[in-house]
């Protein structure tokens, strides 16, 4: 590749004589052609070439699209210059490095025009270039002259580039990088017969404020969360959600009402030149996780009813990694066309079978590039945030350790209601607590689950006998011993006490207690734990 200056250097001499061959004598229509006014490189707004980031990636070729003015490169001179003597001029184009030319420019792709600005001036160019241009080259130079004898005001260049084609030959690509990087473009002026440069100050040089190419995500997504009520009533037992709760179109076993907007950007290019849109084998990727630690319950993982369906199962290995990956082919039929956006819906699907806990459950939403060789080769499109709240419309509270040999212990609850949700149901369950010979074994409920016959009233409190719940349980002596003959046993109290909102905000507190039969030892009273 030969650079610019070495080309300069090594062809002053031939420019020379050119100019003497034409007659052109060096002259200037006020003051020196060389003095350093303040020409611009710039490209307007409208003209920059946007490609979408996903299209980019090392040695990419790209290809200037021909759509209006797209490309387009502007230089306002400084030097107004006369017809014949003094106005022939060179016309200098450097490309941004490390972008080389991948097809020759000729005179049918790439036009020198002309804008006037605040007068007559104008100057002819040649079609085809003076130099440079060719494959590999990074810089292409025209040959041009003034044809206005009485100029009243420097033009304004304009170059046309569109099909241009370009080799990025950056290690790491120059556009690839996500949130876009800018590239700029070098326009210079030299005098024919002397070879020097004029117009050249601060303006001569690239803008900041005006690059020529640029890349932006061409994928964008948000998402609109939602929340579940998790059933703590008979009917559920924290298995199910509350159909419709919060308003909403959940159903008992779907957390439904979050969506996903996927918006394809309007005005940005794939690498070809044309409108990008997403690729065949690229795909849109959904990462469920919970704060939890697990996905425990979760069967399915849907992504756009509205379309093509895709479903991700969840299976038991994911809900023990707290992590399934939701993939989206390219063909799905929700996916909008360029310029367009998507609102599709999201929904988790529940085994009905599995306790729910209250949890927040995140989404991660990326553009997985087939065939990217940058890094990463992802573009993260919403970084981990809230898909769904799961609350609870109750209170569920836990004593670690009961003695159930009421012969000779009796057990008490106290429990209180701090909310003033009115008069809430109250569910009693027993379990066997493990030790060292069943601490591997499932935890097993003993008797059947208890309602009380007494509800728990608005701002007020509750005693509860362990002795009473035993008796409505109809566990047996065998079962409440215990492995050991212990008889100790944990106790679950649920306080189905739902607020105005569906999630409890104050909820139920309470202590435990354990003494003898004669009232003379007490174990202490010690609080519930609250699980939920």
């Amino acid at each position: 590749m030969v650079s610019s200056r070495s080309w300069k250097n090594s062809n002053f001499n031939r420019l020379m004589s050119l100019a003497l061959c034409a007659g052109v004598a060096f002259l200037l229509l006020a003051g020196s052609a060389f003095a350093q006014t303040a020409g611009v490189t710039s490209v307007a707004t409208a003209d920059v070439v946007a490609y979408a980031t996903q299209a980019t990636k090392v040695a990419q070729v790209y290809t200037i699209p021909t759509s209006g003015t797209i490309g387009n490169i502007s230089r306002a001179m400084g030097v107004p210059r006369v017809q014949g003597v003094g106005g022939a001029f060179l016309l200098f184009v450097t490309l941004p490095s490390p972008f080389t030319f991948s097809t020759a420019v000729t005179g049918t792709t790439a036009n020198v025009t002309l804008s006037v600005t605040g007068g007559s001036a104008g100057f002819t160019c040649g079609a085809a270039p003076f130099a440079g241009g060719a494959v590999s080259a990074n810089f292409v130079e025209y040959q041009c002259s003034f044809v206005t004898t009485a100029p009243t005001s420097a033009p304004t260049i304009q170059i046309a580039t569109a099909a241009w084609v370009l080799k990025d030959g950056a290690a790491v690509n120059t556009l690839g990088v996500v949130g876009g990087t800018n590239a700029f473009v070098k326009v210079q002026t030299f005098d024919a017969n002397s070879g020097i440069e004029f117009d050249n100050g601060p303006g001569s040089v690239p803008q900041a404020a005006n690059p020529w190419i640029k890349s932006a995500n061409g994928v964008t997504a948000s998402i609109t969360p939602t929340k579940a009520v998790i059933d703590v009533s008979t009917t559920s037992l924290r298995k199910n959600f509350v159909a419709g709760a919060l308003g909403g179109t959940d159903t008992t076993l779907q957390d439904n009402d979050a969506a996903v907007t996927v918006n394809l950007v309007a005005g940005l290019y794939g690498n070809t030149g044309v409108l990008y849109v997403i690729a065949p084998g690229d795909t849109i990727t959904l990462t469920l996780s919970s704060n939890a630690g697990n996905l425990n319950g979760v069967t399915s993982f849907v992504w756009s009813p509205l379309g093509t369906p895709v479903v991700d199962p969840v299976t038991a290995a994911e809900q023990t990694a707290n992590s399934t990956v939701l993939t989206i082919p390219s063909t799905n039929a929700a996916l909008p066309l360029a310029g367009a956006s998507a609102v599709v819906p999201l929904r988790i699907i529940v085994d009905g079978t599995t306790v729910l806990t209250t949890r927040t459950l995140n989404v991660v939403v990326a553009n997985v590039i087939s065939g990217q060789v940058v890094s990463p080769p992802n573009s993260t499109l919403v970084a981990s945030t809230t898909l769904s709240d799961w609350g609870i419309n109750g209170s569920v509270l836990m004593s670690n350790w009961s003695n159930a040999n009421t012969a000779a212990w009796k057990s008490r609850f106290y429990i209180f209601n701090e909310t003033s949700a009115g008069s809430a149901q109250v569910i009693v369950r027993m379990f066997q607590i493990p030790i060292s010979s069943n601490v591997t074994a499932p935890t097993v409920q003993l008797g059947s689950t208890v309602v009380l016959s007494k509800t728990l009233g608005a701002v007020s409190g509750m005693t509860i006998r362990l002795e009473d719940v035993i008796t409505a349980s109809g566990a047996v002596a065998a079962d409440l011993a215990g492995p050991d003959g212990s008889f100790n046993v944990a106790v679950e109290i649920t306080v189905y006490a739902p607020s105005t909102s569906g999630f409890v905000t104050g909820g139920v507190t309470g202590y435990a207690q354990t003494f003898n039969v004669a009232g003379t030892v007490f174990t202490g009273t010690a609080p519930l734990s609250k699980v939920q």
